[in-house]
């Protein structure tokens, strides 16, 4: 509808959006949850399931591990979708476009991901 109040096809104005900052930015943090939210449901699985078997309640370290999967997931991806273009070159926390919370949320999952491990194989 917009193309054709603006005169162009509707080609052109959907290459241009999967050109646009907006569908990058977005399309990079859905992808990189895609990634990762299926090992992190299957740990916290595996974390309820061997807590369930035992008969008791989960560990203030096991619900530490699964509600900072989720947590630091959530961060990681509003970092990756809000922040806009980027500049690879330039790349570091704060800089190049990054936002300081996507590395935040990167590390923040994969501690979590430890802990949901150790507290598997423990």
């Amino acid at each position: 509808r917009a193309a054709a109040r603006s005169g162009g096809s509707a080609k052109e104005a959907s290459q241009a959006f999967l050109r646009s900052t907006y569908y990058r930015s977005w399309s990079r943090a859905q992808l990189n949850n895609t990634e990762y939210a299926p090992i992190l449901s299957v740990l916290i699985l595996a974390v309820k399931y061997k807590a369930d078997s035992k008969w008791r309640s989960l560990t203030m370290l096991e619900k530490a591990a699964c509600m900072g999967s989720v947590l630091f997931s959530y961060i990681f991806i509003y970092a990756a979708a809000t922040q806009g273009g980027i500049e690879h070159a330039k790349m570091r926390p704060g800089a190049g476009g990054m936002s300081p919370l996507r590395p935040i949320g990167a590390f923040g999952r994969y501690a979590a991901t430890a802990l949901l491990l150790y507290n598997v194989v423990k």
